[in-house]
């Protein structure tokens, strides 16, 4: 491991720890359920994965998109030319979300003001990992990014400076592409569109191939 490697992994390591730390929403009367000691991946992962928040499966086994949703997105990068073992793939992923903590009640407008509180973490988690490709998953995530209704945007691509070009002071200057796609919940019914699923694996295709996505 390079010293450069290893001061990101520090760097990274010490964030994590803030994270589990913080209880900035409830010094401000947001109700929280709290997470610590989330598995979400490590410096280097070449693709990162971006959902709106923990849920049920998350907290109760501490690694990030746990449970069936883990397994629908594996199912996508199978489909798209990309199969692997869950622990190959877990590997190969930064997994995180806009939230760190799950809000009480687990509703839209309770989850944008966490947003609000949360989202320097994920700039910072961003500028740590460096990926190369960002998977926006679900529609409140893909809003809150794109700034776009999800269906103008679901399947489509667009680099960080492309993201962010109207902004003054963007919030990340890491350069990746970033792509909007469904939430692999089994809540979602995005994918059971033949023609967004079409755009949908194709799109993960192209963008894998791109930058020579390997396990």
């Amino acid at each position: 491991m390079s010293p450069v490697t290893a001061e990101r992994e520090r760097n990274l390591d010490a964030l994590h720890e803030e994270i589990d730390r913080c209880l900035l929403c409830r010094e401000k009367g947001l109700a929280i359920g709290k997470l610590v000691g989330t598995e979400r991946g490590r410096v280097g992962a070449p693709v990162m994965t971006i959902g709106i928040g923990p849920g049920a499966a998350v907290m109760r086994t501490g690694k990030a998109f746990a449970g069936n949703s883990f397994a629908r997105l594996r199912s996508w990068f199978d489909e798209a030319g990309f199969p692997s073992s869950a622990a190959a793939l877990r590997g190969a992923l930064y997994q995180t979300s806009l939230n760190k903590c799950v809000a009480v009640p687990d509703a839209e407008l309770c989850r944008a003001r966490l947003w609000r509180n949360c989202s320097g973490f994920l700039w910072r988690q961003i500028d740590i990992v460096q990926p190369r490709l960002v998977l926006v998953l679900g529609a409140e995530a893909v809003v809150s990014l794109f700034q776009r209704p999800f269906g103008a945007v679901v399947g489509e691509c667009r680099s960080t400076a492309h993201l962010y070009e109207n902004d003054l002071f963007p919030s990340t200057l890491v350069e990746a592409q970033w792509l909007a796609l469904p939430h692999p919940s089994g809540l979602s019914r995005s994918m059971n569109n033949a023609g967004v699923r079409r755009r949908v694996i194709q799109a993960l295709q192209a963008e894998l191939t791109s930058i020579v996505f390997q396990f």
